[in-house]
């Protein structure tokens, strides 16, 4: 069957990269949800991490193994990680045709 735009295709330009942000709660192994913009996702983050009554100072760093990776530390009597992160992901318009197997 032939798509009836495929005259069109050609000329059709592709469409602008888009990137999501995912909040994930990775000592829990589960996204939170995905954002439009890192700060949303950032605060979905911080709400859940300021759940924790010292998890009241918090600060973002970046992964240092994963650029598209910051993750949520807590400044209390020490710095440590609160477990959430939020990844910036590239989302692809169009299959490749190399699956990941």
């Amino acid at each position: 069957m032939k798509d009836k735009r495929e005259g069109h295709a050609a000329a059709a330009e592709a469409p602008p990269e888009l990137t999501v942000y995912q909040a994930e709660a990775a000592h829990r192994r589960f996204a939170l949800d995905l954002y439009t913009n890192r700060e949303a996702a950032r605060a979905h983050c911080e709400a859940y991490a300021r759940r924790e009554p010292c998890h009241q100072q918090l600060d973002w760093y970046p992964d240092p193994d994963n650029e598209a990776v910051e993750r949520l530390f807590v400044a209390a009597d020490k710095v440590s990680y609160t477990g959430f992160t939020v990844t910036a992901v590239t989302v692809a318009s169009e299959y490749g045709g190399e699956a990941d197997e």
